[in-house]
């Protein structure tokens, strides 16, 4: 599961939420990046979006095992299903990533590492452990690792 399987998930009537996990670097220059994607649909009926937003700070505990918000390296929001694509979650992820060794980090860079990630990952037995589960709950997404 990667971003296209959890778009696929998303309507335009809902606030979700997901954990993306981005490998970037190589050897002893890798690192794991945790970003939440926040989808606050404008479609959503207004009482129903405000009650579900008050949940955001129980959501990135509940995602990362009780840490903070600080244990997301980025916090990405959309407010439509058509914004939620490979290309612009990783043109906005990359502006808060710094990533060591590499001279020309571009966003199609992070995406040629993404499509990478995900090939390997599959390729290694299947779904990454975590990838696209539902968690239960009222307008509460899944995991998506990338």
């Amino acid at each position: 599961g990667g971003i296209e399987e959890m778009a696929r998930k998303l309507v335009d009537n809902e606030v979700l939420w997901a954990m993306l996990r981005f490998e970037l670097g190589s050897g002893s220059f890798a690192r794991t990046k945790i970003v939440l994607l926040h989808f606050n649909a404008d479609g959503c009926p207004p009482l129903k979006r405000a009650k579900l937003n008050a949940l955001t700070n129980q959501i990135k505990a509940l995602l990362r095992d009780g840490q903070d918000s600080f244990g997301f390296q980025a916090c990405l929001q959309f407010n439509h299903v058509s914004e939620v694509t490979v290309e612009n979650v990783l043109q906005q992820a990359k502006n808060f990533f710094v990533v060591d060794h590499v001279e020309k980090y571009s966003a199609a860079w992070v995406l040629s590492k993404y499509r990478e990630q995900i090939s390997h990952e599959f390729s290694c037995g299947g779904r990454p452990e975590g990838a696209a589960t539902p968690m239960k709950g009222a307008g509460l997404g899944g995991r998506a690792s990338i």
